[in-house]
């Protein structure tokens, strides 16, 4: 199961991947900044309808996110049609 710590080290880690900013996010999810930053920080909890947007903009799923680890969410994260599109131009 995983922890609240879990969720938001993998909200960090797919941001930084990705390489996204915390306003970037926080328009996508309808709210501001300082919200997002405290979801990230563990500070507010993410509700299954913030989350689901915030996936969508992955390119990933609920379920992945809820049950894969970091390293394997990752890995799944960039092959991903947002990854490849986000970094083609490289």
């Amino acid at each position: 199961m995983e922890t609240e710590t879990d969720l938001t080290d993998k909200m960090l880690r797919l941001r930084h991947l990705f390489g996204y900013s915390q306003e970037f996010l926080a328009l996508q999810l309808g709210i501001t900044q300082s919200a997002y930053s405290q979801l990230e920080n563990g500070k507010s909890k993410l509700s299954l309808k913030r989350m689901k947007k915030l996936v969508a903009v992955y390119g990933l799923s609920p379920s992945d996110f809820l049950t894969q680890n970091s390293p394997d969410l990752l890995n799944q994260a960039v092959r991903t049609q947002p990854f490849r599109q986000k970094w083609a131009s490289l």
